[in-house]
C-alpha cells in the first residue's frame, strides 16, 4: 500500500494491491509506502525527469507517519489465497515475577505478545530485540526458542489487499532494562500472570502460541508447528 499527497490540491490518494495509477509529468507529490510494500513503476518516455523539493517539518512529519490497516486473522479453507510471506519474530517477555507483557493491537483491537517483521539487516534475535524495543521501550535479552508457527493455512489479511500467511519464530525473553512505553501500534500494555494471560481477547493462532509458551515454562517444550 502507498499514499501520494498532491502538493498543490492537498488531496491524498490511496493505492493498495492490484491497483493502477498513472503520475503526470508536473505533478508535485510526496509519497509514502507501507513497510514490505513492492510498486513496479512504469516510465514512458524511459528517462529520470524528476525535480526534487525541499520539504517542511509538515510534510516530512507526514511522510514518515505510518500507514493506518486493518487486520484480520483467519484459517482454513475460507480464508483467502495468501500473496505474502514475511518472516516476522515475536517475544515472550517473562519477567521475575513470572509475569508475560501482553500488548493491545490498534489495528485488530487484540492482544498478542510484542514482535513484527524482519529487515534486510536483521539476525533473528536482533529482529525480535529491535521489535520489542520500539513497541514496548523494553530491552531483553534473548533466552531462547519457544516455537516456530509456518502453518500455511494460517493467515493475516490486511485492509489493503495484502494477505499474508504465518511465518514467525517465538522467543523467550528476559526484560532488562527501561519501562513500559507504547508506540503508535498499540493502545494498551500489561504485565499479566501466566495463569490469566488466555482470558485477554485474543486472535486463535495467538491462544495457541500462548499455550505453548505455557508449556515451555513448565516443562522447556519447544513447539515446531
Amino acid at each position: 500500500m502507498t499514499e501520494y499527497r498532491d502538493l498543490d490540491s492537498g488531496e491524498v490518494h490511496r493505492f493498495c494491491a492490484g491497483d493502477f495509477y498513472v503520475i503526470y509529468p508536473g505533478t508535485k507529490y510526496i509519497q509514502r509506502v507501507k513497510q514490505n510494500s513492492r510498486i513496479l513503476f512504469a516510465k514512458l518516455p524511459a528517462g529520470n525527469d524528476k525535480v526534487l523539493e525541499e520539504a517542511g517539518e509538515e510534510l516530512l512529519a507526514w511522510a514518515h507517519e505510518r500507514l493506518r490497516v486493518e487486520r484480520l486473522d483467519l484459517k482454513g479453507a475460507d480464508a483467502p489465497a495468501a500473496n505474502s510471506l514475511v518472516p516476522a519474530t515475536a517475544a515472550a517477555i517473562i519477567d521475575d515475577e513470572g509475569r508475560l507483557l501482553m500488548v493491545q493491537r490498534r489495528d485488530s483491537g487484540k492482544w498478542s505478545m510484542p514482535g513484527g517483521t524482519m529487515e534486510m539487516t536483521d539476525s533473528v534475535a536482533s529482529c525480535v530485540r529491535r521489535e520489542v524495543l520500539e513497541e514496548t521501550s523494553i530491552d531483553v535479552s534473548v533466552e531462547g526458542i519457544i516455537g516456530t508457527y509456518t502453518d500455511p493455512e494460517t493467515r493475516i489479511a490486511y485492509s489493503d489487499g495484502e494477505v499474508r500467511r504465518e511465518f514467525s519464530i517465538l522467543f523467550h525473553c528476559r526484560p532488562v532494562a527501561g519501562k513500559v512505553s507504547l508506540d503508535d501500534e498499540s493502545t494498551d500494555a500489561r504485565w499479566v500472570a501466566l495463569d490469566a494471560v488466555l482470558e485477554l481477547p485474543m486472535a486463535e493462532s495467538q491462544r495457541k502460541r500462548i499455550g505453548d509458551v505455557l508449556a515451555f515454562v513448565h516443562s522447556r517444550t519447544v513447539t515446531i508447528r
